[in-house]
């Protein structure tokens, strides 16, 4: 497998991409933490979880696509992205999904989430949501819900665990 290290000409997009990757692992942990607070029946699973959170981005079929998919989302990025370059990433993300039971492609359908891969999904997205100063329930209303259409069940679990970040949430008038 032909490495792109050798295709990135600038190591700067290496060196973002781990320092990015690495400070949204620990918002997750960090996430993971108040949700095992509140959560003490799934906290040790919760936590073996989350200790390995994207782990796979670090990994020879993610780093590659996810050194431009990181650098494609940074406001003011200069990135030509050519052909090779989508598909790299496109394979990366594809790869991504189906290597991690909290996101919701992981899964055949998706009522097969278990209360576990729940929970840690709301912790990736509270940590998208903190990195981008974005609200969490309006993410979740907006794409989340129509994309992937949980399940009563699930959407119940969801908005308990939403409902752990008040400061993410949109101010009610």
């Amino acid at each position: 497998m032909k490495s792109v290290y050798l295709m990135v000409e600038n190591k700067e997009l290496e060196y973002k991409f781990i320092e990015r990757t690495g400070a949204h692992i620990k918002r997750v942990i960090d996430n993971g933490e108040r949700l095992c607070e509140k959560f003490p029946e799934i906290s040790e699973e919760l936590r073996n979880r989350i200790a390995k959170h994207d782990t796979s981005k670090f990994g020879p079929f993610e780093f590659d696509g996810y050194i431009f998919v990181t650098e494609k989302y940074r406001p003011g990025n200069q990135l030509n992205i050519t052909p090779d370059i989508q598909k790299l990433m496109d394979d990366a993300i594809k790869n991504h999904y189906k290597s991690n039971r909290h996101h919701p492609e992981y899964h055949e359908k998706v009522e097969d989430m278990s209360e576990l891969d729940l929970a840690e999904m709301v912790c990736d997205w509270a940590a998208m949501s903190q990195e981008m100063n974005d609200k969490l329930d309006k993410f979740y209303y907006k794409n989340a819900l129509p994309k992937h259409k949980f399940t009563e069940e699930q959407q119940k679990s969801i908005l308990k665990y939403i409902n752990c970040f008040p400061e993410l949430l949109t101010e009610e008038d």
